[in-house]
């Protein structure tokens, strides 16, 4: 489960195409699989990281 996590956050993070730069198509499903598969406290997590991640970016904090 701890990769998954992390795969969750490099997402919210918007790093996913960094990551998985030489992955094909099918690791960039098994990626929108592995996400909402989390436990909620999890997702919730991956959310929130989400929408820090999008305020900073439009707050332009770096």
């Amino acid at each position: 489960m701890p990769d998954a996590v992390l795969l969750g956050l490099v997402s919210a993070a918007g790093l996913t195409h960094e990551l998985l730069w030489d992955a094909g198509p099918r690791a960039q499903h098994r990626l929108g699989l592995v996400v909402p598969a989390l436990p909620p406290p999890l997702r919730e997590l991956v959310a929130h990281t989400e929408a820090a991640v999008g305020a900073a970016v439009l707050c332009g904090v770096a």
